[in-house]
């Protein structure tokens, strides 16, 4: 992620938490980031479960959150269901290769630059990476 868009993330989950008791430090935002990806509604709502979490006492946040967003019933599951719908094959199989673990996938470039527009990939050095833990589980379990 990008320096500026690393900074609108932080804003996206800092900016409802201010005048909260409870308050989130830089490494809990990287662990957000981490889990949502670079999407704002992903990030606001793993912020909101992380939020809530830490309001409850719980000592192992990051597998919480990760494991309560994780049911397929989850709101933000059925989004990553929905999105995953609109793809073309090209764009699904390209996905799948980078959640596997291929930063050089097989398909277009045209494509591999859609995946990165939409949010979904993020490239660094030449090599893509899936931008969401969320969404890495996600396809490869689908």
């Amino acid at each position: 992620m990008e320096e500026n868009e690393e900074n609108e993330a932080r804003q996206l989950i800092q900016e409802p938490l201010k005048g909260s008791a409870v308050q989130i430090d830089d490494a809990e935002v990287k662990s957000i980031i981490n889990i949502a990806g670079r999407l704002p509604y992903f990030l606001q709502a793993v912020a909101e479960r992380w939020l809530d979490n830490k309001e409850d006492g719980k000592a192992a946040i990051f597998e919480s959150v990760v494991e309560q967003l994780s049911s397929d019933d989850n709101q933000v599951q059925k989004t990553w269901a929905s999105y995953w719908k609109r793809l073309s094959i090209e764009e699904q199989s390209i996905l799948r290769e980078v959640a596997q673990g291929n930063g050089h996938p097989g398909g277009s470039r045209k494509d591999q630059r859609k995946l990165i527009c939409y949010g979904f990939v993020a490239e660094h050095e030449g090599v893509l990476k899936i931008d969401s833990l969320l969404f890495k589980q996600w396809i490869l379990n689908h």
